[in-house]
C-alpha cells in the first residue's frame, strides 16, 4: 500500500499502521503467547549478551546472532498484528495498542505493572543486543580501530528522543502523528544511509557496511515500535508519578524547620 494513501487513514499511531503491512495472525498464536515468546527469547539473549559483554566469552556470538534474529522476527510479527485490543490512552484517544498488557482496565493493576516491567526489560535488552551485534560486525569488518560502531549510539539517542516526541504529538495533536512518523523514518533512513556511505569509504569490502547498516536499521525500528507502544501505555502512570513527586517536594518545602 502506498505510503501517502496510508497517511490518510483515521488511525496512525505507530510504524506498523503507517507502513500498512498488518497481518491477521496467520500462525494462529494468541497475543499472550506471542508476548511470552518475545520475553523468553529476550531473557535468554540477555543472558548470553551478559556473558559476552562482562565475561568476554566471545564464543557465544553465534548464539547471540541467532537469538537476536529470532527476537526481531517475533517482535516484527507481534507488532504488525492487526488484532490488538482497543484501549484508552488516557488522553481521549481510543486505539489498538501493542502494549495492551500494560492497561490496568484490561488485565488489572498487578499484571499491568509486571507487564510494564517486562516491556521495559525487552526494549532495553534488544537495544543492547543491537549495539553489541553491530559492534561485533564492525570488528569483523576491520573497522574497530576507527571506533565506527560508536556512531550508532548517536543514532540510537535520536531514535529514543524521537519516540518521546511522537508520543507527545499523539496527545497534543493526534492527526499529526502520521506525519511525525513519516519525518522520523525519513530522518532515520537518511542517518543510516549516511553512516553506511561513511563506512564504505573506510572499508575495502562494501558488503560489510551495508549489512551492518541493515542489521542496525531492523533492530532499531523494532526498538522504536516497542518504545512508542510503551510510552503510550505508561503516559498516564508517568504523569501521575510526576504529580506525586511534585507534591512530595512541595510538602517538604512547606515543612517548618525544627527550632533549636
Amino acid at each position: 500500500m502506498p505510503l501517502l494513501s496510508v497517511t490518510q487513514q483515521n488511525f496512525i499511531g505507530n510504524i506498523p499502521e503507517l507502513i500498512g503491512c498488518l497481518h491477521s495472525n496467520p500462525i494462529r498464536m494468541s497475543l499472550t503467547a506471542q508476548v511470552f515468546v518475545i520475553l523468553a527469547l529476550t531473557v535468554v539473549m540477555a543472558i548470553f549478551n551478559y556473558q559476552i559483554r562482562h565475561k568476554d566469552k566471545r564464543q557465544y556470538y553465534p548464539v547471540l546472532y541467532t537469538l537476536f534474529f529470532l527476537s526481531l522476527v517475533s517482535i516484527y510479527y507481534y507488532c504488525f498484528n492487526s488484532q490488538f485490543p482497543i484501549i484508552d490512552n488516557g488522553f481521549g484517544a481510543v486505539e489498538p495498542n501493542l502494549a495492551w498488557f500494560c492497561a490496568p482496565h484490561l488485565v488489572g493493576w498487578l499484571q499491568a505493572i509486571v507487564g510494564g516491567i517486562a516491556l521495559v526489560f525487552v526494549i532495553y535488552n534488544v537495544l543492547c543486543a543491537v549495539m553489541q551485534v553491530t559492534a561485533e560486525m564492525t570488528l569483523r569488518a576491520n573497522m574497530d580501530k576507527m571506533k565506527k560502531w560508536k556512531e550508532w549510539k548517536l543514532v540510537s539517542g535520536f531514535v529514543l528522543f524521537a519516540c518521546v516526541i511522537i508520543c507527545l504529538i499523539q496527545f497534543i495533536a493526534p492527526q499529526a502523528v502520521r506525519w511525525a512518523l513519516v519525518a522520523f523514518l525519513v530522518l532515520l533512513l537518511a542517518a543510516v544511509v549516511a553512516k553506511a556511505v561513511s563506512d564504505i569509504r573506510h572499508c575495502n569490502n562494501v558488503l560489510y557496511p551495508v549489512l551492518i547498516s541493515l542489521t542496525y536499521l531492523a533492530g532499531i525500528i523494532a526498538v522504536a515500535m516497542l518504545t512508542i507502544g510503551c510510552l503510550y501505555s505508561f503516559s498516564v502512570l508517568l504523569l501521575f508519578l510526576v504529580f506525586i513527586f511534585s507534591r512530595a517536594k512541595a510538602s517538604r518545602k512547606n515543612v517548618t524547620p525544627d527550632k533549636k
